[in-house]
C-alpha cells in the first residue's frame, strides 16, 4: 500500500507541474498565441512608423538604395522584410511594405 500512495503522490506532482507550465505559457502569449510584450524581430530597411492619433504614417527616404533585387529588374528602396503584425489603438493589424524602383533594361 505505501508504494501506491507514493505513486499517486508522484502522479499528482507531475500533473501539477504540467498545469503550472500551461499557465505560464498562457501568460507569455495573448490572443491567438501572439507574444504580449515582445515585438517581432524583422529586418526593416528604411521605414519609420509614426502614430499620431488615428493616423499611422510611414516615412521612407526615397534617396536610399539597397541594391538590385534577385531578378535584376528592380532596386530595393525600402522593405519590411516580411508580414508585420502590430497593434494600433488596441486592435491587431498586419502589413507588408516593399518599395522598388524599376531598373531600365538595355
Amino acid at each position: 500500500m505505501p508504494t501506491r500512495k507514493r505513486a499517486a503522490a508522484a502522479t499528482k506532482k507531475v500533473v501539477a507541474k504540467k498545469e503550472e507550465v500551461a499557465k505560464a505559457e498562457v501568460k507569455k502569449t495573448g490572443k491567438r498565441g501572439r507574444p504580449v510584450t515582445k515585438p517581432p524581430k524583422i529586418k526593416v530597411k528604411n521605414i519609420k512608423v509614426l502614430q499620431s492619433g488615428n493616423i499611422l504614417t510611414l516615412k521612407i527616404d526615397m534617396s536610399k538604395d539597397f541594391g538590385i533585387g534577385v531578378s535584376g529588374k528592380s532596386r530595393c528602396i525600402a522593405t519590411s522584410g516580411a508580414k508585420e503584425a502590430f497593434q494600433f489603438n488596441g486592435k491587431d493589424y498586419a502589413m507588408i511594405v516593399n518599395v522598388f524602383e524599376p531598373v531600365k533594361q538595355k
